[in-house]
């Protein structure tokens, strides 16, 4: 099987604060860092280092940060060949990291050049039933759209990501999982914790849902099953990109047809590991230390199922 990604490539550059700035307030940044980002080419990469055959559908601009985007996928094992150039600067994303880990973001992606459905439909076309598609939440709405519908005619697995913003009702095919923090899973529930915002989803159709909870881990909600993978203790220095880390590493879990406990515990404990280390693709843990840490994991008898965390 194969994962497909569609969403942004994107140059992250990094502001070390003592506080994310408020309105009206100044601060000062205290370090500043670059590296390359955007949640599209962080979940493939993920995919690609945990094991997956990964294809990567997103836009970057005719320039050195384009250049060096390719570069990055090729190295990564990843054809290019849906790295689509536009006569305009690759995205970027403005962090704002303080001394605690936890991060504001300031995407700058100009609409006009933004991943059209067109382009989307072309992509996933070249794909057939059972291969799965990873949607993140930086695509345009009728781009969305048109990539969801392509994929349930296609018969392709869906795993998707919404945009923060997004608190109307969802459709997703028979085969879509649902991936989102605790904030988004109330939002789109209409309810004030998880467990219910999960359950009047599943009511509203969508069969599997995922909510990562930071240092609390994640769970996993599919009919009667609940799976609380708890995360392993560790002091995050940086969460930039974590979430995108457990997307990917989740995705080629579910792509290899791993049970969801043990796609779960993988991709938390590789989600884990990235928020000890500075930077975005720079924490990710590379493809030997994947497979070590898979490992390990299948030492200590890979996942159990636990009681859903109570809010």
């Amino acid at each position: 099987m194969t994962v497909a990604v569609l969403g942004n490539a994107a140059i992250d550059i990094v502001f070390e604060v003592e506080a994310v700035p408020r309105p009206g307030a100044s601060v000062t940044a205290t370090g500043r860092r670059m590296d390359l980002g955007g949640k599209g080419l962080n979940q493939a990469i993920a995919a690609r280092r945990a094991g997956a055959e990964v294809h990567l559908c997103a836009v970057v601009g005719e320039d050195a940060h384009g250049a060096a985007i390719e570069r990055r996928l090729r190295a990564e094992g990843i054809d290019p060949a849906w790295l689509l150039r536009r006569g305009r600067p690759t995205d970027e994303s403005l962090i704002f990291l303080t001394p605690d880990g936890e991060n504001a973001v300031l995407g700058v992606s100009p609409p006009e050049g933004a991943l059209d459905p067109g382009a989307a439909r072309a992509f996933l076309r070249t794909f057939a039933a059972g291969d799965l598609l990873v949607i993140g939440g930086t695509l345009l709405p009728a781009t969305r759209r048109a990539a969801l519908e392509t994929a349930r005619q296609l018969g392709m697995k869906v795993l998707l990501n919404p945009p923060p913003a997004l608190s109307g009702p969802l459709s997703l095919p028979a085969a879509g999982t649902l991936v989102a923090n605790r904030r988004e899973i109330r939002l789109l529930g209409g309810a004030p914790d998880i467990e219910r915002a999960a359950s009047r989803l599943r009511a509203a159709g969508i069969e599997r849902i995922v909510v990562t909870l930071g240092a609390g881990g994640a769970v996993w909600f599919e009919g009667d099953l609940r799976i609380a993978v708890p995360a392993p203790p560790t002091e995050a220095v940086d969460t930039t990109g974590a979430g995108d880390l457990l997307l990917g590493v989740l995705a080629a879990g579910l792509d290899r047809g791993l049970p969801p406990a043990v796609a779960l515990r993988r991709a938390v404990a590789a989600a884990s590991l990235s928020v000890g280390r500075r930077g975005t693709l720079a924490s990710f843990p590379d493809r030997a230390e994947m497979t070590a840490l898979f490992a390990s994991l299948e030492r200590e008898g890979e996942a159990v199922v636990h009681p859903v965390p109570r809010e």
